[in-house]
């Protein structure tokens, strides 16, 4: 039959691409903010709400919070992960893929899938096999020029999940303009928060840190907390005008 316009009046403002469903109807696309320059596209979502769809909502900073063509959502059919592309490096029209597991609702940060499928030249337009066993997508391997279509096992996705890794290689914090974590070689990175958060310290557990961050143009400083995967952000002290900084844990972690 003839297609036909999906959601017309909700999305009439806004251009979408690559929509990704969920077993229970909910939507995941590629678009953008008005007026926004196409580079700062980013990934958004639609509930199915009984069959009537609500507000279009764009994902939280773990996703779209930092780095440049945000795009090509895969949604896991149960909203486990969800994975993407977007430049997050210094080599230009370098696309990596990118996984993030939502856990109890949130999503954790976004982990790069790994070396042996992201390279400096560019992957994008990744997919799953309805079993789930078999992650596809796009690469330029050898030839800058022409995409090829590669496959993998789905393992490369399950490592990273912070329920299944028993150690996790980004083992060094850093901060400054936002925290991040990265491996002891600097070859891999990614980012748990945006803004103006310094002074990352680990709990005696490895599982959370806690840092600085600042309010009020610099006149007021908070500590913090996040664990690990990126979840829990939580604002520690509140007292205005004071600069709270630089924390340290106690041995038990208390």
């Amino acid at each position: 039959g003839q297609p036909q316009l999906l959601l017309a009046d909700l999305l009439a403002d806004r251009w979408v691409m690559c929509v990704s469903p969920a077993r229970n109807g909910n939507l995941y696309f590629t678009s953008s903010e008005r007026d926004a320059r196409l580079a700062d596209e980013g990934i958004y979502s639609v509930e199915n709400q009984g069959g009537q769809y609500g507000t279009v909502e764009g994902l939280g900073a773990s996703i779209n919070g930092y780095g440049k063509w945000i795009a090509h959502p895969f949604i896991d059919p149960d909203e486990k992960y969800l994975i993407y592309d977007a430049e997050r490096t210094d080599i230009a029209e370098n696309g990596d893929l990118y996984v993030s597991f939502n856990i109890d609702g949130e999503w954790t940060a976004s982990y790069p899938i790994g070396l042996e499928v992201n390279t400096e030249a560019g992957e994008q337009g990744a997919t799953v096999s309805p079993d789930g066993k078999y992650l596809f997508y796009l690469g330029h391997g050898d030839d800058s020029e022409t995409n090829h279509l590669y496959w993998v096992s789905t393992e490369v996705i399950d490592r990273w999940h912070p329920q299944h890794a028993t150690t996790s290689p980004y083992q060094i914090a850093h901060g400054a303009n936002g925290i991040g974590l990265s491996n002891t070689a600097g070859t891999l990175q990614i980012k748990l928060t945006q803004g103006d958060h310094g002074y990352p310290a680990w709990s005696p557990d490895g599982k959370k840190l806690a840092f600085y961050g600042y309010y009020d143009n610099g006149k007021t400083w908070s500590i913090h907390t996040i664990n690990r995967d990126g979840t829990g952000f939580k604002r520690i002290t509140h007292a205005k005008d004071k600069w709270d900084n630089m924390p340290a844990w106690s041995y038990d972690g208390s």
